[in-house]
């Protein structure tokens, strides 16, 4: 292949290898151990029965009784109005990004991501003839990313047209400003870029409140969202993309259509009634409760621990990014011809049948870190916290 060469999902590719072996322990994909809700089964059923939906494809932007009920979403968890007819219903989040890329560049444009960050943008990237380039965060943390920095890589990179934002933030867990989301969208508007918004995490957030770009301002801004966590139904693949921009949502619309025709009409139906639930709140915020517990808890255990320190604590998602310390490094040296994050997850991929994700895969300059996910099942969770309070 060209320079395009596609490269394994890193996450799910560690996954899978451990997947039938008796005995690992399973920290490096982000599928949610909870859901789907319970009345998401009774509307399936329902539907499933009726079976009046199968004989039709969807609208193009998805049914209206979804877009009604995701604007209306926005409007009671944050205030904010969204207008239906600026949400196309997508395949899950990633196809709301792929859209999102193919509409607002052309081949050869270069998009911006703020390291570290999820794996996904750089690959889906190249993948759609894209270039990808990378912005070092002087910290880890939103704050740290400075306008300066970004004046600058606007300069050596100056076919950039999209800047990309995950708030609350796979894999580091922080969560965005709205001071800092200001300052990034002010920057976008000036300098003729788009902001895109990744916020699938927006229901994880333990310390502050999230913030949806569209709270901030309305042009030159795409939301990304989806089903998969808030709702623990990564298998509905139901996501959407808001946009105020009527050009750039009907391209959008349009480029869905040539790849993909339309949503699968039952999933959609079963979406928009889980979406709908007037009991639905609870229901997540009791699953954020509980990651929130596991995250505390497992702080801990890494920073009573020679191996890793969690310099950055993460304000929500369902990951935890700690730095392998010079004892964690002396552990794995004999390995160290690959970066010590790959070399420390084969460690404990061999040693204490632990899965987790090498820092590598989201930067150059995170080599020296490992990805672990919460949101695994109790019995894998209690099973992690005790090897790991072992190492």
């Amino acid at each position: 292949m060209d320079d395009r060469e596609i490269i394994e999902y890193a996450s799910k590719s560690i996954s899978h290898s451990i997947r039938d072996i008796a005995g690992y322990v399973d920290l490096s994909f982000g599928e949610p151990w909870f859901g789907p809700p319970p009345f998401a089964q009774i509307a399936l059923q329902e539907l499933a029965e009726e079976a009046t939906c199968l004989n039709r494809y969807a609208p193009p932007f998805g049914s209206m009784q979804l877009r009604i009920a995701i604007a209306e979403r926005y409007r009671e968890l944050y205030s904010v109005h969204v207008d239906p007819e600026c949400v196309l219903v997508t395949h899950g989040a990633s196809g709301a990004f792929c859209l999102s890329i193919l509409a607002l560049t052309s081949p050869g444009d270069q998009v911006m991501i703020t390291d570290p960050t999820y794996m996904l943008y750089e690959r889906s990237s190249k993948i759609l003839g894209r270039e990808p380039v990378h912005i070092p965060r002087r910290q880890l943390d939103f704050a740290s990313i400075d306008i300066h920095d970004l004046d600058l890589a606007l300069q050596r990179y100056p076919r950039s047209k999209v800047l990309i934002i995950n708030s609350p933030e796979n894999p580091t867990g922080d969560v965005c400003s709205a001071e800092k989301l200001r300052e990034l969208v002010t920057w976008c508007q000036t300098n003729g870029i788009w902001l895109l918004h990744d916020e699938v995490y927006d229901s994880f957030v333990f310390d502050g409140r999230h913030v949806p770009a569209i709270e901030v301002s309305e042009e030159k801004v795409v939301m990304m969202n989806s089903c998969s966590k808030r709702y623990g139904m990564p298998g509905i693949r139901i996501g959407w993309l808001i946009v105020k921009d009527k050009k750039v949502l009907q391209e959008c619309s349009k480029i869905h259509d040539y790849c993909y025709f339309s949503v699968n009409v039952l999933a959609q139906e079963v979406a928009a009634r889980v979406i709908s639930e007037k009991t639905l709140p609870a229901w997540v915020s009791s699953q954020c409760d509980e990651i929130r517990m596991r995250t505390n808890r497992f702080t801990k255990v890494l920073n009573n621990s020679r191996m890793f320190e969690l310099d950055i604590v993460p304000k929500g998602a369902f990951f935890l990014f700690p730095r392998i310390t010079e004892e964690g490094k002396r552990r794995v040296e004999e390995s160290l011809s690959v970066s010590v994050s790959n070399a420390m997850a084969q460690y404990l991929k061999m040693e204490h049948k632990i899965a987790v994700v090498p820092g590598s895969v989201y930067g150059e300059h995170v080599k020296d870190r490992i990805r672990i996910v919460t949101a695994v099942a109790p019995s894998v969770f209690e099973e992690a916290i005790g090897r790991f309070a072992n190492l």
